[in-house]
């Protein structure tokens, strides 16, 4: 957490139990000088001093050094539903929300939770999707290197197998999108209980 989430967190509270920075400066043991320079975000303070300000406000230690609730969720929505790109390229589905949780998992709370989770979810889907076209790619060429000539209805039955890896591709993309829609629903879903439990 950063010093202006610090300052912004104690000058709530404070305003919210109807303290003056005196009155809160007598309870929490410290000078009036030291709860005016963590409201106005001059300085970092000790972890002594986090205590005793966290007792006097009556919430834990650790609220001070959490981040903000959803600080940004609407990258966290854009993580979540990144993978659709599946649609364009299959690697996309693996290297897009691999690069959004890269850049952000160490500077806004949720991202590195929500992006190991897109990112082994989409680790196992693209290695099924490699794996069934593959065998199936390598199936057509089999037919086609031991059959030079198709007779009759051999043809027929060699174009259907074809139209098959383009189903196989299109269900597998499709089953993906929706367990994007589903992980960027219970996402979204996450964010708004989040915002309704905020109480600063």
């Amino acid at each position: 957490m950063n010093e202006n989430q610090l300052a912004t967190k104690v000058k709530a509270l404070r305003k919210k139990n109807g303290l003056s920075q005196e009155a809160l400066a007598q309870m929490a043991g410290l000078s009036l000088r030291t709860i005016q320079r963590i409201e106005n975000d001059h300085t970092n303070p000790s972890g002594d001093s986090l205590k005793r300000l966290s007792t006097a406000l009556n919430v834990s230690p650790e609220y001070f050094l959490e981040k903000e609730p959803n600080e940004n969720t609407s990258f966290l929505l854009t993580l979540a539903f990144s993978p659709v790109l599946c649609i364009l390229n299959p690697f996309l589905a693996f290297v897009s929300p691999l690069l959004l949780w890269s850049l952000k998992k160490k500077h806004i709370k949720g991202v590195n939770q929500l992006g190991l989770k897109v990112l082994a979810i989409q680790a196992i889907w693209f290695s099924l999707y490699f794996v069934f076209r593959t065998i199936n790619f390598l199936r057509l060429k089999t037919i086609m290197e031991e059959k030079h000539v198709f007779i009759g209805n051999e043809w027929d039955a060699f174009l259907t197998d074809v139209e098959t890896q383009s189903y196989l591709k299109t269900f597998f993309v499709i089953a993906n999108i929706l367990i994007i829609f589903y992980i960027s629903f219970k996402t979204y879903r996450n964010n708004q209980l989040d915002n309704s439990n905020l109480t600063v």
